[in-house]
C-alpha cells in the first residue's frame, strides 16, 4: 500500500490530497482533499502518522503522480470501482 499526500498553494490558500494505492491488487482504493488547509493541519497528519510508526517522505512530484496514475490504470483495466471523487483531486 502506498498513501500519497500532496500539498499545494493557491489562491485559497493550502490545498491537500490524499490517495490510498494498493500496489499489489486493486489499485487506487481512495481519494480525499480539503481546500483551505492550515500548515498546523500538516503538522497533525505527521504527529499522527508518527504516532502509529510511520512518516511522511518527500519524493518527486513525478513518481507520486506515477504511483497514483498506475493505481488508476491498473484498477480500470480489472474492473475495480474508482473512488467517486478521484477526479477532482487528481488535477492537484
Amino acid at each position: 500500500m502506498a498513501s500519497i499526500f500532496i500539498f499545494r498553494r493557491a489562491a485559497s490558500g493550502l490545498v491537500s490530497s490524499g490517495f490510498l494505492v494498493d500496489l499489489a491488487g486493486l489499485g487506487l482504493k481512495d481519494a480525499w482533499g480539503n481546500y483551505g488547509v492550515r500548515e498546523s493541519e500538516i503538522e497533525e497528519t505527521r504527529s499522527r502518522l508518527a504516532a502509529k510508526g510511520m512518516s511522511l517522505v518527500p519524493c518527486e512530484l513525478s513518481l507520486a503522480a506515477k504511483i497514483v496514475h498506475g493505481g488508476v490504470a491498473w484498477a480500470r483495466k480489472w474492473g475495480f470501482r474508482l473512488p467517486s471523487e478521484h477526479k477532482i483531486w487528481l488535477r492537484l
